[in-house]
C-alpha cells in the first residue's frame, strides 16, 4: 500500500516536472527573460489530476536548473493578475462602438502567450459582455 502510494507520488511530480519543462523551456534554457506563468486549472487537466492533488504537490517541491532552485509554486503564480492586467488593457483599448467578441479576447489573450481556456474569465467578475461593453455602458472592468 505505502509502495503504490510512493509510486503514484512519483509518477505525479514526473508528470509535472515534463509538463513545467514543455512548457517553460525557453525560460529555462535561457533563451527568455521572463517565463509566462502556468495555469494550475489547465494543467490538472492536461495532466488528468484533480487541482486539490495539484495544489498539494507543488507544495514545498523545487525545480533545479541552470537558472537556479524554483519552487514549483513559482511556475504558477502571478497567472490571474496578468491575466487581468491584459484584459484590462485589451478591453480599454477596444473600439467602444465595435468591442469584442469573447472568441476575440480570448485570441488576443493566446497571442500574448497566456494559456487561457475558453470562457475562462468570461463568467468572473472581471469581464462584461461586449454588448454591455459597447459604448461604455457598464463596461469598465
Amino acid at each position: 500500500m505505502i509502495d503504490e502510494s510512493l509510486q503514484r507520488r512519483k509518477k505525479t511530480l514526473l508528470a509535472l516536472a515534463h509538463y513545467i519543462l514543455e512548457k517553460e523551456s525557453d525560460f529555462l534554457s535561457a533563451t527568455k527573460e521572463d517565463f509566462i506563468p502556468l495555469n494550475m486549472q489547465i494543467c490538472a487537466q492536461e495532466l488528468n489530476l484533480h487541482i486539490s492533488t495539484l495544489s498539494r504537490a507543488l507544495s514545498q517541491k523545487y525545480f533545479h536548473c541552470p537558472r537556479g532552485l524554483f519552487s514549483f509554486h513559482h511556475f504558477f503564480t502571478r497567472h490571474s493578475h496578468t491575466l487581468e492586467e491584459c484584459l484590462v488593457e485589451v478591453i480599454h483599448n477596444e473600439n467602444k462602438a465595435d468591442p469584442l467578441t469573447d472568441e476575440h479576447l480570448c485570441s488576443h489573450l493566446k497571442s500574448r502567450d497566456l494559456r487561457v481556456l475558453e470562457g475562462l474569465f468570461l463568467n468572473t467578475a472581471l469581464v462584461c459582455a461586449s454588448h454591455l461593453r459597447h459604448c461604455g455602458k457598464n463596461g469598465a472592468m
